[in-house]
């Protein structure tokens, strides 16, 4: 990863507008023979054809361009994004009524657990990336399993901590994140409802596509709904283009729906396997 790269990635969550980033600074130094106006013409069509945010990151191209300790201020967004994070996911699940408090001082308590046990993943860059993944692990975790299935989560990685050396800088710990939660979350269609209807989900669609209140834009979803109907051999498919309707009744109907048996046995397998995998890597 290149470093215009990664301050893009702090910056905006991502490294799609690193190449924006990278024009930012060439035009900065001087690399691109066009004057100012001409630039920021291009840049702004750019993003009126579904490039959001692009005039943000060419213009912080050109800001870091003349920094000398551009590494210090990506540490130091880096730290605010975590803490900013921590307190979004606490207060998104508080919006969500009577069980969204229940569920954020579990989320909470969590939180503070990690902190506690797993310090060093939070003494590095590559660590509090890694700490920005296990917040979204915890609180999706929180939403679409339970109390539980959070507990089991954190549980593990803590287990896989006390084992993992610093030498590395906690790259065991670091590199199963992900994977764990992964494993452990199976897409399913109830999983995958209750996700296309998440807040989290709602913020990121509206910064991709730049959506500002301001201007009066309006967000409105569709989505393909396919209904598939199969008897012996005989199968009838549809699809349905439709709001989010579908995703409402499938996150109701799920709430009655046993976790056991969600998902295929493939994945059942998959997650117990990855599972039982870090529990023997822990007690060896």
């Amino acid at each position: 990863m290149t470093r215009l790269t990664f301050l893009a990635r702090y910056r905006f969550h991502n490294e799609r507008l690193g190449d924006v980033v990278q024009l930012g600074v060439a035009f900065q130094l001087g690399y691109i023979p066009v004057t100012v106006d001409a630039i920021n013409v291009a840049v702004l069509k750019a993003e009126h054809t579904g490039f959001a945010r692009s005039i943000e990151a060419f213009e912080f191209g050109r800001q870091i361009a003349g920094d000398s300790q551009p590494t210090r201020k990506a540490k130091e967004e880096s730290q605010f994004d975590l803490e900013r994070l921590e307190k979004r996911c606490v207060r998104d699940l508080i919006k969500e009524g009577r069980r969204g408090i229940s569920k954020s001082i579990v989320v909470s308590r969590l939180l503070r657990q990690c902190r506690q046990s797993l310090p060093g993943l939070y003494e590095s860059i590559d660590g509090r990336q890694s700490a920005i993944d296990l917040i979204n692990g915890i609180r999706r975790c929180m939403l679409w399993g339970g109390e539980e299935v959070a507990i089991r989560y954190v549980t593990l990685l803590c287990q896989v901590y006390i084992v993992d050396s610093a030498e590395n800088r906690r790259a065991l710990t670091r590199n199963v994140i992900l994977p764990l939660a992964e494993a452990i979350l199976i897409r399913e269609p109830i999983y995958l409802a209750r996700l296309a209807r998440s807040p989290e989900i709602v913020r990121r669609i509206r910064k991709r596509l730049n959506v500002q209140n301001s201007r009066g834009d309006v967000l409105k979803r569709r989505f393909l709904s396919r209904i598939r109907l199969r008897l012996w051999n005989w199968s009838l498919q549809i699809d349905l283009r439709t709001s989010d309707w579908s995703s409402f009744v499938v996150t109701t109907v799920g709430i009655f729906f046993p976790r056991r048996w969600r998902g295929h046995r493939r994945d059942r397998a998959v997650r117990e396997l990855l599972v039982h995998a870090v529990s023997r890597a822990v007690n060896s």
